[in-house]
Protein backbone atom coordinates (compact mmCIF):
# COMPACT_ATOMS: atom_id res chain seq x y z
CA UNK A 1 0.00 0.00 0.00
CA UNK A 2 3.06 2.38 0.83
CA UNK A 3 4.23 2.27 -2.69
CA UNK A 4 0.83 2.62 -3.77
CA UNK A 5 0.40 5.96 -1.88
CA UNK A 6 3.75 7.01 -2.93
CA UNK A 7 2.45 6.14 -6.98
CA UNK A 8 -0.49 7.94 -6.23
CA UNK A 9 1.22 11.16 -5.15
CA UNK A 10 3.91 11.13 -7.84
CA UNK A 11 1.08 11.34 -10.15
CA UNK A 12 -0.74 13.97 -8.17
CA UNK A 13 2.03 16.08 -8.55
CA UNK A 14 2.66 15.64 -11.89
CA UNK A 15 -0.79 16.42 -12.97
CA UNK A 16 -0.63 19.67 -11.05
CA UNK A 17 2.51 20.78 -12.27
CA UNK A 18 1.64 19.60 -16.28
CA UNK A 19 -2.03 21.27 -16.05
CA UNK A 20 -2.60 23.27 -13.39
CA UNK A 21 -5.50 21.64 -12.16
CA UNK A 22 -6.47 22.27 -8.34
CA UNK A 23 -7.15 18.72 -5.53
CA UNK A 24 -9.95 17.86 -7.26
CA UNK A 25 -9.63 18.10 -10.43
CA UNK A 26 -6.85 16.14 -9.57
CA UNK A 27 -8.31 13.78 -8.32
CA UNK A 28 -11.37 13.22 -10.53
CA UNK A 29 -8.64 12.47 -13.58
CA UNK A 30 -6.77 9.90 -11.12
CA UNK A 31 -10.39 8.18 -10.35
CA UNK A 32 -11.43 8.82 -14.21
CA UNK A 33 -7.82 7.01 -15.20
CA UNK A 34 -8.76 3.97 -13.12
CA UNK A 35 -11.88 3.28 -14.64
CA UNK A 36 -10.12 3.75 -17.81
CA UNK A 37 -7.61 0.90 -16.74
CA UNK A 38 -10.17 -1.26 -15.43
CA UNK A 39 -12.79 -0.87 -18.64
CA UNK A 40 -9.16 -1.95 -20.71
CA UNK A 41 -8.19 -4.82 -19.15
CA UNK A 42 -11.68 -6.40 -18.06
CA UNK A 43 -12.29 -8.26 -21.20
CA UNK A 44 -8.72 -9.82 -20.70
CA UNK A 45 -9.60 -10.94 -17.08
CA UNK A 46 -13.01 -12.49 -18.20
CA UNK A 47 -11.42 -14.12 -20.70
CA UNK A 48 -8.27 -15.78 -18.30
CA UNK A 49 -11.80 -16.82 -16.00
CA UNK A 50 -13.81 -18.61 -18.81
CA UNK A 51 -10.50 -20.33 -20.09
CA UNK A 52 -9.97 -21.27 -16.84
CA UNK A 53 -13.50 -22.91 -15.63
CA UNK A 54 -15.33 -23.11 -18.98
CA UNK A 55 -13.44 -26.50 -20.15
CA UNK A 56 -13.77 -28.34 -16.97
CA UNK A 57 -17.26 -28.11 -16.92
CA UNK A 58 -17.40 -28.76 -20.55
CA UNK A 59 -15.45 -31.91 -20.33
CA UNK A 60 -17.48 -32.95 -17.33
CA UNK A 61 -20.90 -32.36 -18.84
CA UNK A 62 -19.88 -34.40 -22.42
CA UNK A 63 -18.61 -37.40 -20.44
CA UNK A 64 -22.16 -37.15 -18.73
CA UNK A 65 -23.85 -37.28 -21.82
CA UNK A 66 -21.52 -39.70 -23.10
CA UNK A 67 -22.80 -42.11 -20.61
CA UNK A 68 -26.73 -40.99 -20.71
CA UNK A 69 -26.92 -42.10 -24.95
CA UNK A 70 -25.06 -45.27 -23.68
CA UNK A 71 -27.87 -46.46 -21.36
CA UNK A 72 -30.49 -45.18 -23.78
CA UNK A 73 -28.94 -46.78 -26.47
CA UNK A 74 -28.99 -50.24 -24.26
CA UNK A 75 -32.89 -49.60 -23.29
CA UNK A 76 -33.53 -49.46 -27.21
CA UNK A 77 -31.86 -52.77 -27.78
CA UNK A 78 -33.45 -54.16 -25.17
CA UNK A 79 -36.69 -52.96 -25.34
CA UNK A 80 -38.55 -56.20 -23.89
CA UNK A 81 -36.34 -57.37 -21.42
CA UNK A 82 -37.37 -56.96 -17.69
CA UNK A 83 -35.95 -54.83 -15.60
CA UNK A 84 -32.47 -55.86 -13.71
CA UNK A 85 -32.56 -55.71 -9.96
CA UNK A 86 -29.05 -56.33 -9.60
CA UNK A 87 -26.48 -53.89 -10.84
CA UNK A 88 -28.51 -51.27 -11.46
CA UNK A 89 -27.24 -47.71 -10.37
CA UNK A 90 -30.51 -46.48 -8.95
CA UNK A 91 -29.05 -42.58 -8.98
CA UNK A 92 -27.79 -43.14 -12.74
CA UNK A 93 -29.35 -40.24 -14.82
CA UNK A 94 -31.39 -42.45 -17.29
CA UNK A 95 -32.67 -44.08 -14.23
CA UNK A 96 -33.52 -40.75 -13.01
CA UNK A 97 -34.92 -39.66 -16.22
CA UNK A 98 -37.38 -42.69 -16.48
CA UNK A 99 -39.05 -41.70 -13.06
CA UNK A 100 -40.03 -38.05 -14.00
CA UNK A 101 -40.91 -39.45 -17.45
CA UNK A 102 -43.50 -41.98 -16.42
CA UNK A 103 -46.71 -39.15 -17.19
CA UNK A 104 -44.69 -38.46 -20.64
CA UNK A 105 -44.91 -42.07 -21.84
CA UNK A 106 -48.42 -42.25 -20.92
CA UNK A 107 -49.38 -39.53 -23.66
CA UNK A 108 -46.88 -41.20 -26.02
CA UNK A 109 -44.86 -38.30 -26.66
CA UNK A 110 -43.49 -38.07 -30.95
CA UNK A 111 -39.80 -37.42 -31.15
CA UNK A 112 -39.46 -33.86 -32.54
CA UNK A 113 -36.51 -32.78 -34.92
CA UNK A 114 -34.66 -30.35 -32.94
CA UNK A 115 -34.14 -27.91 -35.75
CA UNK A 116 -37.56 -27.23 -36.70
CA UNK A 117 -39.20 -27.69 -33.20
CA UNK A 118 -40.70 -24.65 -31.99
CA UNK A 119 -40.85 -23.40 -28.23
CA UNK A 120 -44.64 -25.16 -27.49
CA UNK A 121 -43.32 -27.92 -28.41
CA UNK A 122 -40.16 -28.21 -26.50
CA UNK A 123 -42.02 -27.48 -23.41
CA UNK A 124 -43.95 -30.53 -23.14
CA UNK A 125 -41.08 -32.29 -23.08
CA UNK A 126 -39.89 -33.74 -19.31
CA UNK A 127 -37.47 -31.59 -17.02
CA UNK A 128 -37.58 -28.89 -20.00
CA UNK A 129 -40.28 -26.51 -19.21
CA UNK A 130 -41.25 -22.45 -20.93
CA UNK A 131 -37.78 -21.27 -19.62
CA UNK A 132 -35.67 -24.15 -20.32
CA UNK A 133 -36.96 -23.84 -23.76
CA UNK A 134 -36.58 -20.53 -24.33
CA UNK A 135 -32.84 -20.98 -23.79
CA UNK A 136 -33.13 -23.79 -26.15
CA UNK A 137 -34.25 -22.04 -29.31
CA UNK A 138 -32.35 -18.97 -28.96
CA UNK A 139 -28.84 -21.38 -28.50
CA UNK A 140 -30.22 -22.81 -31.32
CA UNK A 141 -30.56 -19.73 -33.49
CA UNK A 142 -27.36 -18.27 -32.24
CA UNK A 143 -25.67 -22.09 -33.19
CA UNK A 144 -27.22 -22.05 -36.45
CA UNK A 145 -28.39 -24.87 -35.78
CA UNK A 146 -27.98 -27.89 -33.62
CA UNK A 147 -25.22 -30.79 -35.69
CA UNK A 148 -23.89 -32.95 -32.72
CA UNK A 149 -25.84 -34.03 -29.70
CA UNK A 150 -23.26 -33.10 -27.40
CA UNK A 151 -23.46 -29.67 -28.65
CA UNK A 152 -27.19 -30.21 -26.18
CA UNK A 153 -24.92 -29.36 -22.96
CA UNK A 154 -23.78 -25.80 -24.45
CA UNK A 155 -27.20 -24.64 -23.71
CA UNK A 156 -27.28 -22.73 -20.32
CA UNK A 157 -29.57 -24.16 -17.62
CA UNK A 158 -29.92 -27.91 -19.09
CA UNK A 159 -29.04 -30.61 -16.01
CA UNK A 160 -28.62 -34.18 -16.74
CA UNK A 161 -32.36 -34.95 -16.83
CA UNK A 162 -33.10 -32.22 -19.44
CA UNK A 163 -30.65 -33.30 -21.55
CA UNK A 164 -31.85 -37.25 -21.01
CA UNK A 165 -35.17 -35.90 -21.85
CA UNK A 166 -33.88 -33.77 -25.47
CA UNK A 167 -32.03 -37.45 -26.24
CA UNK A 168 -35.07 -39.43 -25.94
CA UNK A 169 -38.01 -36.90 -27.62
CA UNK A 170 -35.25 -35.38 -30.21
CA UNK A 171 -33.05 -35.64 -33.35
CA UNK A 172 -31.25 -34.24 -35.96
CA UNK A 173 -32.18 -35.13 -39.45
CA UNK A 174 -29.34 -36.58 -41.37
CA UNK A 175 -29.45 -34.32 -44.09
CA UNK A 176 -29.63 -30.90 -42.07
CA UNK A 177 -27.61 -28.19 -43.25
CA UNK A 178 -26.63 -25.37 -40.52
CA UNK A 179 -26.56 -22.10 -41.13
CA UNK A 180 -23.71 -20.86 -42.50
CA UNK A 181 -21.05 -17.64 -41.60
CA UNK A 182 -19.07 -16.38 -44.71
CA UNK A 183 -15.69 -15.33 -44.03
CA UNK A 184 -15.71 -13.76 -47.03
CA UNK A 185 -18.69 -10.79 -46.91
CA UNK A 186 -20.57 -11.07 -43.33
CA UNK A 187 -19.83 -8.11 -41.12
CA UNK A 188 -17.99 -8.47 -37.68
CA UNK A 189 -21.21 -7.95 -35.75
CA UNK A 190 -22.45 -11.53 -37.38
CA UNK A 191 -19.38 -13.38 -36.87
CA UNK A 192 -18.94 -12.06 -33.19
CA UNK A 193 -22.64 -13.56 -32.97
CA UNK A 194 -21.73 -16.67 -33.22
CA UNK A 195 -21.47 -18.06 -30.14
CA UNK A 196 -17.72 -20.47 -30.80
CA UNK A 197 -16.29 -16.91 -31.92
CA UNK A 198 -14.26 -14.27 -29.51
CA UNK A 199 -13.80 -11.05 -30.07
CA UNK A 200 -10.47 -11.55 -30.38
CA UNK A 201 -10.92 -14.25 -33.30
CA UNK A 202 -13.62 -11.91 -35.09
CA UNK A 203 -10.28 -9.24 -34.91
CA UNK A 204 -8.41 -11.55 -36.53
CA UNK A 205 -10.38 -12.82 -39.67
CA UNK A 206 -11.10 -9.17 -40.32
CA UNK A 207 -7.52 -8.66 -40.25
CA UNK A 208 -6.37 -11.28 -42.65
CA UNK A 209 -9.22 -9.66 -44.84
CA UNK A 210 -7.76 -6.15 -44.72
CA UNK A 211 -3.92 -7.24 -45.06
CA UNK A 212 -5.05 -10.01 -47.99
CA UNK A 213 -8.30 -9.57 -49.21
CA UNK A 214 -9.88 -12.64 -48.93
CA UNK A 215 -9.58 -15.98 -47.99
CA UNK A 216 -9.42 -19.21 -50.35
CA UNK A 217 -9.84 -21.92 -48.62
CA UNK A 218 -11.43 -22.40 -44.48
CA UNK A 219 -8.79 -24.05 -43.75
CA UNK A 220 -6.40 -21.15 -44.19
CA UNK A 221 -8.24 -20.10 -40.56
CA UNK A 222 -6.22 -22.64 -39.16
CA UNK A 223 -3.39 -22.44 -41.10
CA UNK A 224 -3.33 -18.74 -39.75
CA UNK A 225 -3.52 -19.48 -36.44
CA UNK A 226 -6.80 -18.02 -36.50
CA UNK A 227 -8.57 -19.96 -34.48
CA UNK A 228 -7.06 -23.01 -32.84
CA UNK A 229 -7.78 -26.87 -33.92
CA UNK A 230 -10.33 -27.30 -31.12
CA UNK A 231 -12.53 -24.28 -32.36
CA UNK A 232 -11.56 -24.66 -35.86
CA UNK A 233 -13.22 -28.21 -35.08
CA UNK A 234 -16.36 -26.89 -34.18
CA UNK A 235 -16.86 -24.18 -36.42
CA UNK A 236 -15.64 -25.69 -39.93
CA UNK A 237 -19.35 -26.68 -40.32
CA UNK A 238 -21.06 -23.14 -39.84
CA UNK A 239 -18.49 -21.63 -42.46
CA UNK A 240 -18.45 -21.03 -45.93
CA UNK A 241 -16.54 -18.64 -48.10
CA UNK A 242 -17.51 -16.69 -51.19
CA UNK A 243 -14.86 -16.13 -53.50
CA UNK A 244 -15.09 -14.05 -56.83
CA UNK A 245 -14.73 -15.94 -59.79
CA UNK A 246 -11.70 -14.66 -62.14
Amino acid sequence: MCIITKVANWLKRQIRDQFGFSKAETNGVLVLLGLIICFLTAPHGLKWYYQQTSPSTQEADIVLLDKILAELKQQQLAPNNPPQKKGVNPNSPAKSYKKQKKHATDTQIKSFDINTVDRQKLETLPGIGSTRSARIIKYRNKLGGFIRHEQYTEVYGLDSLSIASMLQCTYISSNFQPRKIDINQDDFKTLLAHPYLSYEQVQRIFQFRNKRGRFTRIEELLENNILEKVTFEKMKAYLTLYVEKM
